[in-house]
């Protein structure tokens, strides 16, 4: 073999290794993790912040890499079909440079580094990235016409507001907390993770304290009357209305009471003067909106309205954050009675119970497009107050009214149907 055909075989061999090279560094920039090397940017390590800042140009990235394979498959292939042509002639030649060289990219220049890249793809893109990035600049020119091109052809298929983008990186991440609760058995944290990520679609109506269900005190009550309730009141902050009982005109706090000591001074007019202004919020406000707003002004309570102005009830802090945490109670706290579970899967529950709450303590799909709470889906769907006693059927359950009144249902029993039934039935 005459010297000239050792120094093709070189170049071969010299060219499959960086095809293989590349290939293995697309595999890895495109594995590796992003929060993972987020948190290494953030940390100072050099090499993870230009991890992130090729990924930021990731479709150039890609341009540059599949470019330079293409070239180097390409010429490792034409070196091969050159060699064996000599060898063996033009028909035998062609035929072994095509099976060998097929065999030798699958192997070496694909198969192998590309599953080394995937066990290994956040050590590996910090290994390559200051070499991709001498790569991505002297292959500039020719890399963004590539990419000006495939932008042009998959122009009609790209989201066309950030809003798409969004909700993609939002499935892809809640797609990751399941596989990381079933890899790890966190269940609880996953949930918890789910529900921060749930914060900007839910209104605070959803999980307010109805105004029928809030505890407040008239300005008018005397002094010791007033503060007697106050102190035997299981919460620290309450609405004062006067007049009516929507109209409310301040937050008393019972710290205050034990730090001012306005029943032995009998000075109500003090009393009121100390008050905390009520903050009003609309209804439609977000959860996480709420959350931010909390922490700016430092406040724990505020008064949710409607459209018109009218108060539709309170939300606390404690009612966000049990919106991702679970139930919190402490020993001033009221058991209620809520759900009760019975031993056929059924459940009796109270009306004003969240079809959120429900959903989440059962793992049930009841839809909450049209109404927050169990009863409001019933009167919804039937397009009534229902009766005692009254039965339908819809969403796959069997819903029975057990107290009612002629303006709301109080409690109800319910019970997944074996087959759901998709039309709606009535007793």
């Amino acid at each position: 073999m005459s010297p000239s055909m050792n120094v093709v075989i070189i170049a071969i061999v010299v060219l499959l290794l960086i095809s293989g090279f590349l290939s293995g560094t697309e595999t890895a920039m495109t594995g590796a993790s992003r929060s993972r090397l987020h948190r290494w940017a953030k940390q100072g390590k050099k090499r993870a912040q230009l991890v992130e800042k090729l990924r930021q140009d990731r479709e150039r990235v890609i341009s540059t890499l599949l470019l330079a394979n293409n070239v180097v498959n390409t010429l490792a292939s034409a070196l091969a079909a050159s060699l064996f042509i000599t060898l063996y002639g033009e028909e035998t030649g062609v035929f072994l440079a095509t099976v060998v060289m097929s065999a030798l990219i699958v192997v070496f220049a694909e198969t192998l580094p590309k599953t080394y890249a995937l066990r290994n793809p956040n050590q590996l893109a910090l290994f390559v990235a200051p070499v991709l990035n001498t790569m991505v600049i002297l292959l500039s020119p020719f890399a963004r016409l590539a990419y000006v091109m495939v932008l042009v052809m998959l122009y009609p298929f790209t989201p066309k507001s950030t809003t798409q983008q969004t909700e993609k990186d939002e499935e892809e991440l809640l797609g990751a907390i399941d596989l990381h609760a079933q890899s790890q058995e966190t269940i609880d944290e996953s949930d918890m993770l789910k529900n921060i990520l749930d914060l900007d679609d839910v209104p605070v109506e959803d999980i307010m304290v109805h105004r029928q269900d809030v505890f407040t005190l008239d300005e008018n009550l005397d002094i010791r009357t007033l503060i007697d309730k106050a102190v035997q009141c299981p919460h620290m902050r309450i609405p004062i209305t006067k007049g009516r009982s929507d109209n409310i005109i301040g937050i008393l706090h019972v710290k205050n009471i034990l730090k001012n000591d306005y029943r032995a001074r009998k000075d109500k007019a003090q009393l009121l003067k100390d008050l905390s202004p009520p903050w009003f919020i609309p209804e439609s406000t977000s959860l996480l909106h709420q959350l931010r707003a909390f922490q700016v002004k430092k406040e724990h309570m505020a008064m949710v309205v409607d459209e018109y102005g009218t108060l539709r009830g309170i939300v606390t802090l404690e009612d966000v954050l049990e919106e991702i945490v679970g139930d919190i109670r402490d020993e001033f706290d009221h058991p209620s009675p809520g759900i009760s579970k019975r031993k056929d899967g059924s459940i009796v529950v109270e009306g004003h119970i969240a079809i959120r709450d429900i959903n989440r303590a059962l793992s049930w799909q009841l839809p909450d497009e049209h109404a927050a709470t169990i009863a409001g889906l019933i009167m919804n769907e039937t397009r009534t107050v229902p009766k005692r006693h009254q039965r339908f059927r819809f969403y796959g359950f069997e819903f029975t009214v057990l107290v009612a009144t002629p303006k709301k249902v109080i409690k109800l029993h319910m019970k997944p149907l074996e087959t759901p039934a998709n039309d709606k039935e009535s007793d």
